[in-house]
């Protein structure tokens, strides 16, 4: 009986752990799916390719932008605070009752809260530079 639970338990230790992502740029973050729950319900409904909210993600410079559109004309500018849980990164955003965790596969689940709505958005994160930045002229 002992030499099975030494098999075993060398096999569960032999998998690897998934790490959670890193990335020397920034992660820009597309939504598919959106989820509206309230007190008795929820709905699903996919996200437009186009134009709908999406989020840009920067670790090293703890920045969460939250927008709307297709480009960074219409974001909000968070501060968040990232910390790594198991093989997600996770943006907290202190105050405001929302955060987002990025998989090691660069999954992106997104919740954000509104009165007594609970929004709950899924989608793809992909690496890309910082944005270009706009000087007055």
């Amino acid at each position: 009986m002992y030499k099975r639970l030494g098999f075993v338990t060398g096999l569960i230790c032999a998998v690897p752990l998934s790490a959670a992502p890193q990335t020397e740029y920034s992660w820009q973050c597309n939504f598919t799916e959106r989820s509206v729950c309230g007190a008795t319900t929820c709905t699903t409904k996919k996200s437009p390719a186009k134009g709908g909210v999406w989020i840009y993600l920067t670790p090293s410079q703890q920045s969460y932008y939250r927008c709307e559109g297709d480009n960074f004309d219409d974001c909000d500018h968070y501060k968040a605070t990232i910390t790594d849980s198991g093989a997600f990164k996770t943006f907290e955003l202190p105050g405001r009752a929302a955060f987002a965790k990025v998989g090691a596969d660069l999954s992106v689940t997104e919740v954000v809260t509104q009165m007594d709505l609970v929004y709950i958005n899924r989608g793809r994160c992909m690496s890309a530079p910082p944005p270009l930045i706009r000087t007055g002229g």
